[in-house]
């Protein structure tokens, strides 16, 4: 037999059906009373009716789960009292008596408890399996009643026609044939005094139900009265039919099922046509379907139609019967191969000029039909030619193909492209040369070369001649063309002219210098621009050179005119001199003057009302040796040497005028200089080393007149330029090695070893030794430390010592943050980030600047609150303690806040702890009870973002256990219970306690009535050695001391030996002396419960009391009898509901003390339901109204004593 071992559902539907079909779990069920599937097996349904008024509805015959899919078809039950299938675990609770699949703790949060109140959906993992199972059940199967083919029969389609006209689809609508919706409600007047209620409130109406799967769920209505289809139709108000109409409504409603109401297809037959060619329209002779019944042909694509070629081309039709409801539309395709029309292709001729892009090359179509043109083909043929705008003269064929269109099949034609030759005009350049000059090379203009060609792709170049020459007087001479030829080109020639221009010739009259008295010079003139080896003579008329001064001339500057010379092969510029006429003067002492180095022309200086006048020749002052004219003095030490440059003669851009200090008068010393020249501006110059090369610093752009600086501190040596004397722009710093005595003074060369610069100096100073200005940040000092964002406040010192000050500047390392221009120096540096700083203070003054000594400052990091502590754990160590652990998160806490909740939202504070302290144990806690706790670190900054939520479950309350199983006419010490002979069961304390099974004649009993099976917990005299007899009690696992006593009045033969949990705890013979034996044993218990048994070797064992106490605390019985005290708290033992709703409770106490009894619904609110004295240990009590279909708490205690807590 094939068995079938695993059920193809997923794990969650699975669990859900074993949920369905299960009773033994008491979560479902009580006592295995009922299970899901015990009304719904299969899914389906048990056929009977069910009174729920106890549960606010009423009689209720049981739906049918199959097909619904839960919740697909709406809201479930007749009074569509649940929105999800969750909702039965309030069924599950009042009507199966089960405890729920869901802790009661979710089951009452909010409205949960409710049908209809908050989502159920998602809180329980085993409700929402078994929802799941109940939302698979979507099928209902397929109607017996049905055509073997699975169609309706006609009755039914006629029966349809009977719900269409009595508008039963205003319910029963939708392919559910339902309206069911949330508080939605129809009657159609079956409304009765025993339907009920929905949910204890007024029945207004019930959920419309589906239609699907009737023939399978009899009896109907919401109450079962219809036992058939007929009564259910005929119940409905306002309902009038015949007999007939009713029996094919009956048969319609029969055959809903999974397979809905469709009609049944009509059949299309249509042979395939024959083969057509494109261009032909489809006719009759193609579109020719026929069908099984009258109606209507919708073709696709349709009449007249031209379709493209191609094999297997589909036609489509759609059939519409005429009578829709009895057959369904129908269609049916065919294939059709359509043929290619043929299309021939011509290639048109064309031609084209050598050079010239290849014109649109065209072609002609013979052979479109259904209007088409080029336009309409996929691909357009492809006409091309080998031909390109560089091929050679010639005829190239035009070649045609490449077209596509799976419409046609094309034939093609070739045309020609003939190329001709192109236009070619070579022209003479026309050319220019002045009078001397060679005659430059002979060009020509193309005016037509295409192609990219050049004169070198001529098949013959072209040649160039002209009769003039280099030595040609000025005039025009002809350029002649000749001698190209290309096969591709028809060439045509154009002469040029060249034009022999006069030469250019400068005629300068030279400067001469004179002193006051002295005759005029010898005049001379310069040339500049001969060619030819012509000269002065060669001119047709010389030059005349003239002056106004004479020998009795004042000091002063003199014209040197130049004028008169002529000749047709130049063009003559002629250019004025000055003659200088100088006073005789001498430079004051020490100053000195002589040229340096070899000079073209001897130099001079002199000094007249503070001005030194230089007139210097020389190469230059510049590399290995230097040519100049020099006024200078000896010095030693520092110094530094001043003067205003008023002009310089511009012999050269590059003529030097400007201050020096040098080692020696030697051509190639080492020296430094700052000077103004004529074309670039002023220069910071020097030479580090004797005879070494020299090194140039640009400074500004300028002119004389301008101020020049030089200074000498030791070794170094700076240069600066100013405008006005005062305000000083370094150029350049080097260190040029000197000895004492130096030379300083005035230099200047013409840089230009033929001519003589001449330049005037005003101001000039030689300043005492240069001490520069001293600079101290006195604000913030070193080490100084700062919080982040800083505000700092910087201050500086400056001994000017003679020096005028700019600036100070404030720096971090070498980046400025701040300056101040006056006294006091100070700067605000504000939202500075944490780090470490470099903090300085820099003076500018005309010589440069200085700057402090460093001062190192540190900012520290903003204080902040301390990180969120991380790592909670929560550990339940008993019913009453709970120990909680924990890491920093961070390193700047002062100290940790724990809080704890109840309900995991809302925390309360209930600890602080030292910032060592990362421990705390929760103690006085509610047992069996989930404690939510979170930690805060504190600084004082605030408070940290809270760790992680950490859980934990306080231990079942384990209260002391103390039971007397003394004779009934021995004193019970206090705060022991008395054995009272009840059945297996609670006994107090929540625990329970009891014998196993023994019918021997060593289970003895004070209440010898009672058969053995009923007094398993009674007995006071154990088995004898040998004997396996044990004694049990439930408690939680953990570790307990247990207290055993053995006694007997009267008998001295036995010998007690009791062990507990398998260990050896009681040993020993009584005797009249000494009566009680006792011992007491500290175990461990793993199992759920606690065992007390015979020991071997043991006789007539006899227990008198036992003591249990969790580890450590509970203590031992004491053997004497003491005085009866009332504190022991009373015990709930039974809690009974009746039928009526009245709540029956007992109390087990101390007789004659007084108790209270309260209730609660939702734990917070307590009323007294009364007091009463025990009676013999017990009392009862009445809860009278209770509300319904609500949770209820109850709570007891010994109103004697108020500072006993309730139990």
């Amino acid at each position: 037999m094939n068995c079938v071992t695993a059920e193809k559902l997923s794990p969650e539907v699975l669990l859900g059906k074993q949920l369905f079909y299960d009773t033994r779990d008491v979560r479902v069920a009580f006592q295995q009373y009922v299970s899901c599937a015990g009304c719904h097996n299969d899914g389906g349904q048990d056929g009977r009716v069910w009174d729920f008024t106890q549960f606010g509805e009423g009689l209720r015959n049981t739906i049918t789960l199959r097909g619904h899919g839960g919740t697909r078809q709406g809201p479930l039950h007749w009074t569509g009292n649940f929105d999800e299938v969750q909702d039965f675990e309030g069924q599950i609770r009042a009507f199966a008596r089960g405890t729920g699949l869901m802790s009661d703790v979710d089951f009452h949060a909010g409205t949960r408890s409710q049908p209809l109140g908050d989502g159920k959906t998602g809180v329980s993992p085993d409700l929402d399996a078994l929802a799941a199972y109940v939302a698979s059940l979507s099928a209902n199967g397929d109607s017996p009643h049905r055509r073997a083919d699975g169609g309706m029969t006609q009755q039914a389609r006629a029966g349809q026609a009977v719900f269409q006209q009595q508008n039963c689809a205003q319910c029963h609508s939708g392919d559910q044939f339902t309206d069911s919706a949330l508080n939605v409600f129809r009657d159609i007047g079956t409304l009765k005094s025993t339907s009920g209620q929905r949910l204890n409130t007024p029945l207004t109406g019930l959920d419309t139900p589906t239609l699907l799967g009737l023939w399978n769920t009899a009896p109907y209505l919401h109450d079962g009265s219809a036992v058939t289809l007929e009564e259910a139709v005929t119940a409905h108000n306002g309902v009038s039919l015949t007999w007939q109409e009713l029996d094919d409504l009956v048969a319609f409603l029969n055959q809903l099922d999974d397979a809905g109401i469709a009609p049944d297809p009509a059949v299309v037959s249509w042979q395939g046509p024959s083969p057509i060619t494109y261009g032909t329209a489809l006719t009759a002779a193609q579109l020719s379907a026929t069908a099984n019944v009258p109606g209507t042909f919708s073709y696709s694509p349709d009449f007249g139609t031209v379709l493209h070629a191609g094999n297997a081309r589909q036609i489509s039709v759609i059939f519409t019967p005429d009578d829709p409801l009895s057959y369904g539309p129908a269609s049916a395709t065919v294939l059709i191969d359509v043929h290619p029309a043929s299309l021939a292709v011509t290639a048109q001729d064309a031609t084209k000029v050598y050079g010239a892009s290849v014109p649109p090359l065209g072609a002609s179509y013979s052979g479109f039909v259904n209007g088409d043109t080029p336009a309409s083909l996929d691909s357009p043929a492809a006409i091309s030619t080998s031909a390109t705008s560089a091929s050679p003269v010639g005829v190239y064929a035009i070649n045609a193909g490449g077209a596509v269109d799976s419409n046609y099949l094309f034939t093609y034609v070739a045309g020609s492209l003939s190329v001709t030759p192109a236009s070619l005009t070579i022209s003479a350049d026309n050319k220019a040369k002045s009078y001397g000059a060679a005659v430059p090379t002979l060009t020509a203009s193309y005016a037509g070369l295409v192609n990219g060609d050049t004169a070198a792709s001529l098949d013959s170049p072209v040649v160039l001649a002209t009769g003039a020459t280099g030595s040609s007087d000025t005039g025009t001479y002809s350029i002649d063309v000749s001698g190209a030829a290309d096969a591709n080109y028809a060439i045509s020639f154009a002469p040029g002219i060249l034009t022999v221009n006069p030469a250019a010739l400068v005629i300068r009259a030279e400067d001469k210098v004179r002193i006051v008295g002295e005759a005029n010079p010898p005049l001379t003139a310069a040339y500049t621009g001969f060619v030819n080896g012509d000269t002065a003579a060669s001119l047709d008329s010389p030059v005349t050179l003239s002056t106004t001064a004479t020998a009795g001339s004042p000091e002063g500057s003199y014209p040197i005119t130049a004028s008169g010379a002529a000749d047709g092969n130049y063009s003559i510029t002629h250019v004025n001199g000055t003659l200088t006429v100088q006073p005789d003067t001498a430079l004051p002492p020490p100053w000195q003057g002589q040229d340096v180095g070899a000079v073209g022309i001897a130099g001079n200086s002199g000094h007249s009302a503070g001005t030194f006048t230089v007139s210097g020749s020389g190469t230059d002052i510049w590399n290995g040796a230097d040519g100049f004219h020099y006024v200078f003095q000896t010095w030693n030490g520092n110094g530094e040497v001043i003067a205003r440059v008023e002009s310089v003669e511009n012999t050269n851009p590059w003529a030097k005028a400007g201050v020096m200090i040098r080692q020696s008068l030697a051509t190639g010393s080492p020296h430094a200089m700052m000077v103004v020249t004529p074309g670039n501006g002023a220069a910071f110059q020097r030479r580090l080393t004797t005879d070494g090369t020299s090194t140039h610093t640009a400074g500004p752009v300028v002119t004389a007149p301008y101020w020049v600086r030089l200074t000498r501190i030791g070794n170094v040596l700076q240069g600066f330029a100013s405008p006005d004397g005062v305000n000083w722009t370094p150029v350049g710093t080097d260190t040029v090695n000197m000895t004492d005595p130096v030379y300083v003074g005035l230099a200047v060369t013409a840089h230009n070893n033929a001519a003589i610069s001449t330049a005037r100096f005003s101001d000039v100073q030689l300043q005492v030794p240069v001490v520069p200005p001293a600079v101290t940040l006195t604000s913030p000092s070193d080490g100084a430390t700062f919080t982040a964002p800083a505000s700092i406040n910087l201050a500086a010192t400056v001994e000017a010592n003679g020096n005028p000050i700019s600036m100070v500047e404030f720096l971090d390392g070498t980046q400025v943050i701040g300056q101040d221009a006056t006294e006091p120096y100070t700067f605000s540096w504000g939202g500075v980030d944490a780090g470490s700083y470099t903090l300085g203070a820099r003076v500018t003054y005309s010589g440069g600047s200085e700057s402090s000594p460093a001062v190192v400052i540190t900012v520290n990091p903003a204080p902040t609150p301390p990180a969120a502590p991380v790592n909670l754990a929560a550990n339940a160590v008993s019913s009453s303690q709970i120990n909680l652990s924990w890491a920093a998160g961070s390193a700047n806490h002062a100290g940790f806040k724990v809080e704890r909740s109840l309900n995991g939202s809302t925390f309360t504070q209930i600890a602080a702890t030292a910032a060592n302290v990362t421990t705390f144990s929760d103690t006085g806690l509610a047992a069996s009870t989930l404690h939510h706790y979170r930690v805060s670190a504190t600084n004082a900054e605030g408070d940290s973002p809270h760790s992680n939520v950490a859980s934990a479950t306080t231990g079942a309350a384990v209260a002391v256990i103390r039971v007397n199983f003394q004779p009934s006419g021995a004193t019970v010490p206090a705060g022991y219970l008395a054995d009272v002979g009840a059945s297996y069961g609670n006994r107090g304390n929540g625990q329970t306690y009891g014998w196993n099974a023994s019918n021997t004649a060593h289970a003895r009993d004070r209440n010898s009535s009672r058969s053995p099976d009923q007094r398993y917990d009674t007995l006071n005299h154990m088995q004898k050695s040998g004997g396996a007899r044990t004694w049990e009690i439930a408690v939680p696992n953990g570790s307990y001391s247990v207290f055993v006593v053995a006694g007997d009045a009267g008998h001295f033969d036995s010998v007690f030996r009791i062990n507990v949990e398998g260990q050896l705890t009681v040993t020993g013979t009584p005797t009249s002396a000494n009566r009680w034996v006792s011992g007491t044993r500290t175990v461990a218990v793993s199992d759920g419960r606690l065992t007390i048994s015979s020991g071997s070797g043991a006789s007539n064992n006899k227990i008198c009391f036992v003591d249990i106490s969790p580890a450590g605390g509970g203590g031992a019985a004491t053997v004497v009898t003491p005085a009866v005290e009332l504190d022991a708290p009373p015990v709930l033992n039974w809690i009974e509901r009746s039928v009526s709703g009245e709540v029956t409770l007992q109390v087990l106490g101390i007789e004659g003390s007084t108790y209270a009894v309260e209730a609660s619904s939702d734990l917070v609110t307590w009323h007294v339901l009364g007091t009463a004295v025990s009676d013999d240990n017990l009392i009862v009590f009445a809860d009278a109204n209770p509300e319904q279909t609500a949770q209820r708490y109850y709570r007891a205690r010994l109103i004697s004593l108020p500072d006993k807590g309730w139990k």
